[in-house]
């Protein structure tokens, strides 16, 4: 495809040749079979006339985060809301007293454990877990506060004392 690319630039530039230009080829690697579509300029758009210096384009969920020092002095109020997402085994072993446990695999099925009212704090391992429980809980529960602490018991374990 590189190739392709840098074969249309040439001809740009040197003017040889005819170049693809409103024309989409399409390249499908599996059966090793090339289409060319035809497109037209939509003339009610603005002609571009200087490109902007960066185009930045984040991929990522905005999603709201605490990490775990400001987890610990809000944990030491002792009135949060924290959902541990954990495997059993996991929790077992080492966690926040006062987090109730719900293992990412169940989040959905023990929806109603979780006080809507409330701001819910979602914690796991290293903080994979719990972004994927908070897009699950914000699909479900679409008017709760639902907040991912970064980094997880691992980013814990400086600043807590588990059990």
């Amino acid at each position: 495809m590189g190739s392709l690319q840098a074969l249309e630039a040439i001809k740009v530039l040197t003017g040889v040749g005819e170049p693809l230009s409103g024309t989409l080829l399409l390249y499908d690697a599996l059966s090793q079979t090339i289409q060319k579509m035809k497109f037209y300029r939509d003339t009610q758009q603005p002609t571009v006339a200087k490109l902007a210096d960066s185009y930045e384009v984040s991929c990522e969920l905005a999603q709201p985060t605490i990490n775990a020092s400001e987890l610990y002095k809000l944990w030491q109020t002792g009135s949060m809301q924290l959902i541990d997402v954990r495997t059993d085994l996991e929790y077992k072993n080492n966690h926040l007293k006062g987090a109730i446990h719900i293992p990412l695999a169940v989040v959905e099925d023990r929806i109603k454990e979780i006080e809507v009212a409330k701001t819910v704090y979602v914690i796991c391992q290293s903080g994979i877990r719990s972004k994927k429980a908070v897009i699950v809980l914000e699909k479900i529960l679409p008017q709760s506060k639902i907040i991912q602490v970064t980094g997880g018991m691992n980013a814990i374990h400086t600043h807590v004392t588990t059990s």
